[in-house]
């Protein structure tokens, strides 16, 4: 399998016919069941992860077969990773926690007077 992610989600990608060896290894693991939801990537469209509308069918092969979303403050790493930055690492963003899924929204135009409101 192969694994691209960003810290609080990943997505995985498997060999052909492993998906199902990739899930039931997940869920053998009680860390990364107990700190993520491994969805694949139906059902992550299905419950709206990817916004209203399915992702475009040219971007679809690059999501893989499944995506983990942290559930908790835990965060993914390589084992590379977690040498450089152990204990120095500044946040990550991308769970299913309230407070990472609440994302301000500037606007910065040049039509915009110094007075504009905040959205």
């Amino acid at each position: 399998s192969l694994l691209l992610w960003q810290g609080r989600h990943a997505y995985l990608h498997c060999r052909a016919g492993l998906q199902t060896t990739l899930r039931e290894r997940w869920r053998s693991i009680c860390q990364l069941n107990e700190a993520f939801v491994l969805l694949t990537i139906d059902e992550a469209v299905d419950h709206g992860l990817f916004g209203p509308d399915p992702p475009l069918t040219s971007v679809r092969p690059r999501l893989g077969d499944f995506v983990a979303v942290a559930t908790d403050f835990r965060t993914l790493v390589s084992p590379k990773e977690l040498e450089t930055c152990e204990n120095k690492c500044q946040g990550a963003h991308g769970s299913l926690l309230p407070e990472e899924m609440s994302i301000p929204f500037v606007l910065c135009s040049p039509n915009l007077h110094s007075d504009a409101k905040s959205v």
